[in-house]
């Protein structure tokens, strides 16, 4: 495996910038004027998927966008950090493609926590990820929605201490993913040519349902998932069987499952295997799935010929 240092799709910068508000004078007299801190932050990620491994950046007139959700928390004076947010910004990929990208917000000089969660979304609300609660980042309820390229995520946070950061102050956010994939390709594409063939994937053991942003780690799981797809002959001569994006806890990981290849009532495979994953990586299993012996015409090879991993 290799990682990709590849900067994020148009991750473009958030400006956080306020201006003079009466505050109490904790020493008496009335009120002050305090001056607030202008605060921007440039989001980077440490890591891409290559365009050839999902469709294409998708732009506001698909009506689905990538977004950016920024919360600050302002030190609480007992330890900690406050339950509610002092600012929030959420900004989409229509927004960061034009000047419309700044927000303000107003800050005044004080120790801040950031927390940034980046995921995909149809037009402005909630889609893939619920990510309301920042302590609970969690796929909705109901059906699993699976084998979409837009399960992916970005997370990042970082403390900040504008108690004496002047007018401005400016810093960078590294974000990270919180998930890892996996991809099932066949090569024999011709076997595939003309026909209704279904995937179903069904997950054989609980995995991760939610996101502890606060910890950077998974936090819930749930059983009993599944998702089906169609299968897709592809224009390079492959075939893209069924494919997913699992929170891991650590680096690595593995997902028992089971892929069922099925056309209309007639299963054609069903195999059980355990996949290993790696955060921020995709497991890759490729190769023939179908040969011909002559005499029974297609008939199933229960291995593929290589596994490999690959960067995202």
């Amino acid at each position: 495996m290799r990682p990709g240092i590849l900067p994020i799709l148009a991750a473009g910068a958030l400006l956080l910038a306020g201006c003079e508000k009466p505050e109490d004078n904790p020493s008496g007299g009335g009120k002050t004027a305090v001056q607030s801190v202008a605060l921007q932050l440039s989001l980077s990620a440490d890591a891409a998927m290559p365009v050839s491994q999902t469709l294409d950046y998708p732009t506001k007139a698909d009506g689905i966008q990538l977004r950016h959700t920024v919360r600050v928390y302002r030190a609480a004076d007992s330890g900690g950090w406050s339950s509610a947010a002092e600012a929030e910004a959420v900004l989409t990929s229509g927004d960061l493609s034009s000047p419309s990208g700044e927000v303000k917000l107003n800050l005044k000089p004080y120790k801040y926590k950031v927390l940034v969660w980046t995921d995909y979304v149809q037009g402005t609300a909630d889609w893939l990820w619920n990510a309301r609660d920042f302590s609970r980042i969690r796929i909705p309820d109901g059906a699993y929605q699976g084998g979409t390229p837009y399960r992916d995520a970005f997370f990042g946070s970082q403390e900040l201490d504008l108690s004496a950061a002047g007018e401005t102050y400016s810093g960078r956010i590294s974000l990270t993913r919180p998930v890892a994939g996996y991809l099932f390709v066949a090569t024999d594409a011709s076997a595939f040519q003309g026909r209704s063939v279904q995937a179903t994937v069904s997950y054989t053991e609980a995995v991760p349902s939610s996101f502890n942003l606060w910890e950077g780690a998974p936090a819930d799981t749930r059983s009993g998932l599944s998702f089906t797809q169609p299968v897709e002959v592809l224009s390079d001569g492959t075939v893209n069987l069924a494919f997913d994006h699992l929170l891991v806890s650590g680096s690595d990981a593995q997902v028992p499952l089971t892929l069922r290849l099925q056309e209309g009532s007639t299963v054609l495979l069903e195999q059980s295997l355990t996949v290993p994953l790696q955060k921020g990586r995709r497991t890759v299993y490729k190769g023939k799935i179908f040969v011909s012996d002559g005499s029974a015409g297609i008939s199933v090879d229960p291995s593929f010929e290589d596994e490999y991993n690959q960067s995202f």
